[in-house]
């Protein structure tokens, strides 16, 4: 049985180690998706998600917040820890979009566990060469032109294979009744991403 989060809190207000376990069990794969939109290196993302994991519960952190704020608080320590390494590695740290992240983080904020790998299993179902297109795109983050050569293909058909996935997507996340509508937005933002 899944644990709520004011039930999490609790266990961790009472020194449970199981508290830190189900909220790890919980937020980690969902923190290392959202945090590697800003890193684009997955071993450096599960690093900082493992890094803010070990810190809240060092610090206890969670003494001073109430249940409705776990995620938005975990998600934000994770996002500010992307920023703050990636100020260490790039001083030209403006060419990344801020803006366009921060509008994803808003609706990645509102998505559950649940939903997260909904989308996975979603994007798993598209026809392959659609699937390389919108993981390409949508998840490593990177410009049709760099898809086209990783894929081989034309940049009009990383265009017309992205249009194609996105509209699947849409049509099949939002068939499932208990999906939010952020869902729909996510992908929405997901195109914002495209360079």
């Amino acid at each position: 049985m899944t644990l709520q989060d004011h039930q999490i809190l609790n266990m961790l207000k009472n020194n449970e180690q199981q508290g830190f376990d189900e909220l790890f069990k919980r937020y980690y794969k969902p923190l290392v998706v959202f945090g590697n939109k800003y890193m684009q290196d997955s071993l450096a993302t599960e690093d900082i998600v493992q890094e803010v994991f070990v810190k809240f519960w060092n610090k206890k952190l969670f003494l001073t917040l109430k249940s409705e704020r776990i995620s938005t608080f975990l998600f934000s320590m994770v996002r500010n820890q992307c920023i703050n390494e990636l100020k260490k590695k790039d001083v030209l740290l403006d060419a990344i979009d801020i803006a366009t992240l921060n509008i994803a983080e808003k609706e990645i904020l509102t998505l559950s566990t649940r939903e997260l790998d909904k989308i996975h299993e979603s994007i798993e179902l598209l026809p392959e060469q659609t699937r390389k297109v919108i993981e390409c795109i949508l998840l490593q983050n990177m410009k049709y032109k760099e898809a086209a050569e990783e894929l081989g293909v034309s940049v009009n058909t990383v265009k017309t294979l992205l249009k194609i996935g996105i509209t699947k997507l849409r049509d099949s996340l939002f068939n499932v009744k208990e999906m939010n509508t952020a869902l729909l937005v996510f992908l929405e933002v997901g195109c914002l991403w495209i360079k």
